[in-house]
């Protein structure tokens, strides 16, 4: 009826952290947050589980089973709401921005987004441009997206995170042990990338995927389900997963080389140029932790580390690369600055 004069009186998540139970027999919580001077109530509620098992990949922290743990245990987690489960848990222009608005307020120093949909127009928008100029350049967010799962096809990989400049861009792989732990295979394969993670290049000749994650995870889930931990898996579940690397590398640089300045471009950087080789067809690698923290450190004084360089084929598009996909395109010489 929309009548909440019994309820639990609750302040703004933000400020209290409160959380109030809407059905104790059924686990189904709901916190509270208060916009245009009061005057908007926003009621928050689970929208499904994708986000406790992403937040589990990343952070999860179990000091009695630490086989339970995510890549970063113990990091500090900001909780952002995008999705609106009247949309089906699909992401809203809103959500987007109250998102980039909190990133920027608290200081995150990585951000994942485990969210995306096909895109004809690569590298183009509004709320793009927002993150790459606003939350990576000028705050130093490193953000780190999903690439899609519609592969084996090219050009397949989603925006934001296979398409934009800013993001790192993350694919889905599995590795031998990955499979005998949680598959039930006649028989196994080895490495690989999974064959429905998308693929580049993305329409304007950027390579899309910029690395590989572990693309499923056993790990977290929220207590409505009734299930303390689940399988799970997608280049969402890759993302958190490299998510969780970068934390450790900012976790470790501000630690060891104190008060030097790290850029996501630098972490971006160390991760790409130290993952391992595949067999990829467009060059993108497994990540490699150790590896990247190496880079970090043997190249901490090369200043060129610290920035984003930007190419353009010199055309009425500004592709980022040279992309002949078509038959006409290729039928005849051409020529590109």
């Amino acid at each position: 009826s929309g009548d909440l004069s019994a309820a639990a009186a609750l302040g703004a998540y933000k400020h209290t952290s409160d959380v109030g139970e809407l059905c104790k027999r059924q686990l189904f919580y709901y916190t509270l947050n208060f916009y245009d001077e009061g005057r908007t109530l926003s009621i928050v509620t689970c929208a499904g589980s994708h986000s406790t098992h992403v937040a589990g990949i990343l952070a999860a922290h179990h000091p009695e089973e630490p086989q339970n743990d995510g890549v970063a245990p113990g990091a500090q987690l900001l909780s952002l709401m995008i999705g609106d489960h009247r949309v089906g848990s699909m992401e809203t222009g809103v959500g987007l921005t109250r998102a980039v608005n909190a990133i920027v307020e608290y200081g995150a120093d990585v951000a994942n987004m485990s969210y995306g949909e096909p895109s004809s127009s690569p590298n183009v928008g509004q709320w793009v441009q927002t993150v790459a100029q606003e939350v990576v350049r000028r705050h130093g967010c490193v953000f780190v997206s999903s690439a899609g799962n519609e592969g084996p096809a090219l050009s397949s990989t989603g925006s934001p995170g296979g398409t934009s400049d800013g993001f790192i861009g993350v694919g889905a792989h599995v590795g031998y042990d990955q499979m005998l732990a949680e598959y039930a295979m006649y028989e196994t394969v080895g490495d690989t990338v999974f064959t429905w993670s998308s693929r580049g290049p993305t329409p304007d000749g950027d390579r899309g995927v910029d690395v590989y994650a572990p693309g499923s995870a056993i790990t977290s889930f929220p207590a409505y389900c009734k299930e303390r931990l689940c399988l799970r898996n997608g280049t969402s579940m890759s993302s958190p997963n490299l998510c969780g690397v970068a934390a450790l590398l900012v976790s470790a640089w501000k630690q060891e080389m104190g008060g030097a300045s790290l850029s996501p471009y630098r972490v971006k950087n160390a991760i790409v140029s130290t993952a391992k080789p595949i067999g990829e067809l467009h060059g993108a690698g497994m990540v490699q932790t150790d590896s990247a923290w190496q880079f970090l450190k043997r190249y901490a004084a090369r200043a060129a580390e610290q920035v984003s360089w930007r190419t353009h084929v010199d055309d009425s598009r500004r592709a980022r690369g040279i992309y002949l996909r078509n038959a006409e395109e290729s039928a005849h010489a051409r020529f590109f600055n």
